[in-house]
Parts: structure tokens; sequence; C-alpha cells
């Protein structure tokens, strides 16, 4: 029969405008129903009962299956609110609401400079960032040259043949190259050299520390 119905209410929906707030929604069944609301996010309180529950304004809406209810005269705050029906003297009362008059918006102005400092942060230029380390590598040579040339120690000998075949070899192979990969490679032949340089002029010190 009609009392085993039991009353919905669904389809809600709140719209802030500059005026005020437009609050709709629907029931199952033909109704009258009215909103609850305030500026108090704890007041509402069953045992004060009807109208108010315990808010501090409330509006009524005529029996429908379609209610609409517009809030106007608000001030600038955060309202609190429920909806209210009445089936056969028995009311059905929503969980808590809220909105903020007026509606807020600042996402469009944050976006802005997000964006830019994305922008900032993309072009890293690192192929240059390595140039400028291997021009003083070219320095070193002619202070390093004399001194890695011990005449006492007989050992060191063979290792100078074997730089004299390898650069010998190089050198035969940068003739069939055109003039970037010649000097490409004779870059890389350069650094090799410096680095062997080094390795035995600190062997050479190591060596006087040990004797």
């Amino acid at each position: 029969g009609v009392q085993d119905i039991v009353l919905n209410i669904f389809n809600h929906k709140e719209e802030v405008t500059d005026r005020g707030a437009k609050i709709t929604w629907e029931t199952n069944i033909p109704v009258t129903g009215k909103v609850i609301y305030g500026t108090r996010p704890h007041a509402f309180n069953f045992l004060k009962g009807s109208p108010l529950y315990g808010y501090e304004n409330y509006l009524e809406s005529e029996e429908s299956t379609f209610h609409e209810i517009n809030l106007e005269n608000l001030r600038t705050a955060t309202y609190y609110y429920r909806i209210v029906a009445y089936h056969e003297g028995v009311p059905t009362i929503t969980r808590s609401m809220s909105f903020s008059f007026p509606k807020e918006d600042p996402v469009e102005e944050e976006s802005q400079p997000e964006t830019d400092d994305l922008v900032d942060l993309e072009p890293i230029p690192l192929p240059e960032i390595m140039e400028p380390e291997e021009d003083p590598v070219d320095e070193e040579d002619p202070e390093e040259e004399p001194v890695s040339q011990p005449e006492d120690e007989p050992e060191k000998d063979p290792p100078m043949e074997q730089e004299e075949e390898i650069t010998g070899f190089l050198a035969a192979t940068l003739e069939g190259l055109n003039l970037e990969e010649a000097l490409f490679y004779g870059f890389i032949i350069i650094i090799i050299l410096v680095l062997i340089l080094i390795i035995r002029h600190l062997l050479h010190k190591i060596n006087k520390k040990l004797s």
C-alpha cells in the first residue's frame, strides 16, 4: 500500500550565482520539502524540531516531485544546509552540504605562472658544456712532455716505442678521413697521449719515493 513507499531524495544540485544560490532536487513521490541553512557548520539538532532543526533559516517548497529553492540576501560566508522532505508527517533529512558565497574560482590565475615556469626549465644546452673542459688539457702538453722522459730509467723506453708505433698507425689511418673526422680523431689522440704522459709522470714520482 501507500504506507510501504519509501521516500527518496535524489538528483540534488546547487548553483551559486552573483545574487544567491539555487538548490534543486527530486523525490520519487510528490511531497513538500524545504532547505534549512545557516553559516554554522554543526548547527543541526533534531531535538529542536521543525522547522529549523537548529539552523538559522529555512525556505519551503510546494508539493511536487521536482523541487527548486532560491536562497537570496546572502552575505559573504560559507553556508551549510540540509534538504528536508515530508511524507505522511515523517521527515527525511539529507546529510549536511555546503557552498561558498560568492563563488571563488582562482584556478585561471594560478595556471599561468605554472606554465611559464615549465617553459623556462626546458632549454638545457648540455653538449656545449663539454667543450671548455677539453681546452685546458692541451695547455699541459709543453709542461709535462720534457718531465716525462727520464734518461736514467731504461724501463721506460719500451712504452715510448709503443707510443711511436701507435701514433704512426693512427696517423696512417687519418690520411683517408675528411677534415672533420681527422680533427675529431686527432683530438682524441692528443688526449690519449696526454693521459699516458701524466700516468708515466706519476709512476716516475712513485718510483722515486719508493727508492
